[in-house]
């Protein structure tokens, strides 16, 4: 649908939040902000889609693995105060995605639509 109305989406993730945002033609908006709430009141989850994700994370997380504001955001995050949420390891990858229980056991799909 966006393709055919001159649009785009996407979404990133800091240490904070997660933004999502499209965009299409003026004259569509309606329709437009009525599909697109739909991935947020009725999410389809696929594992496909998922699976996609955990990859498209791990390509990320390999881009930045170099990179020196990264590296300096990760030494901050080992000296912070302990049980400090910025402690904690900050970037998502293949490994951390995957070997949680629940992805182990096959349920990562229903905990996800659980939140």
């Amino acid at each position: 649908w966006l393709a055919q109305h001159w649009g785009s989406e996407n979404a990133m993730t800091d240490s904070e939040q997660t933004t999502f945002y499209f965009e299409c033609h003026p004259k569509h908006l309606k329709e437009g902000l009525d599909i697109f709430s739909g991935y947020f009141l009725n999410p389809l989850l696929k594992m496909d889609a998922v699976e996609r994700e955990v990859t498209a994370v791990e390509s990320e997380f390999e881009r930045v693995t170099n990179n020196d504001a990264c590296r300096l955001e990760a030494i901050m995050g080992h000296l912070a105060t302990e049980n400090h949420p910025f402690g904690v390891f900050g970037w998502g990858n293949r490994a951390s995605l995957t070997q949680s229980e629940l992805w182990k056991q096959g349920k990562i799909r229903e905990s996800l639509r659980e939140h």
